[in-house]
């Protein structure tokens, strides 16, 4: 119920104000400790998840299905906190060549040459390296031995996981690598998801 305040950006606190008020409105505040209040709670109860958007059924899975094999983007940024990475880029002779000019290998050969595509990656397998994708580290947050890192690729945001303390800082110069292995590619017009 409150996914869509949770993608306005408004507050955990404020969600659950207004879910609470909504289910009194309806009728559904006795059912309330049956609904997850967001993905990580319904990841953490369920055996097999429904994902719906709009009253469409997207995938049907286990929480481990659905984080390792979405089946389009919408999945992919539904299931996973912090939230998956997206990079936009073009099918190029047989590389992904990202907006911001970085190019790797393509996996779909040549049926996909030309396609506008969207990258995607768990924060977890981002890594800042000494060469890779050139980023500008925004924010750095402590989660106990490790950090979430902020950093502005372009013009939009990315979140790195590091499991332990790097020696960085707030407006640094950094680059990243991932896996290509742990990328998911989707077609940037439907957002479904291309598989090699």
């Amino acid at each position: 119920m409150s996914f869509a305040l949770k993608l306005a950006g408004v507050s955990k606190t404020e969600r659950m104000t207004r879910v609470d008020a909504a289910a009194e409105i309806l009728g559904l505040t006795h059912l309330l400790d049956r609904l997850p209040h967001d993905q990580t709670e319904a990841m953490t109860m369920a055996d097999r998840i429904v994902v719906l958007n709009a009253g469409h059924i997207e995938q049907v899975g286990t929480p481990e299905e659905l984080y390792r094999d979405p089946d389009n983007l919408f999945v992919a940024g539904f299931i996973g906190t912090p939230e998956i990475n997206t990079l936009k880029g073009m099918i190029q002779n047989g590389e992904i060549v990202l907006h911001n000019g970085y190019r790797f290998a393509s996996p779909l050969g040549p049926r996909a040459e030309g396609m506008d595509v969207i990258c995607a990656t768990r924060p977890h397998y981002l890594r800042i390296s000494d060469s890779g994708i050139a980023a500008e580290i925004v924010l750095i947050e402590m989660t106990g031995e490790g950090q979430e890192i902020r950093v502005r690729v372009g013009d939009q945001e990315l979140i790195v996981v590091a499991h332990e303390k790097l020696d960085v800082n707030a407006g640094q110069k950094v680059f990243l690598t991932v896996d290509a292995a742990k990328i998911f590619l989707f077609e940037a017009e439907t957002g479904k998801r291309l598989r090699a």
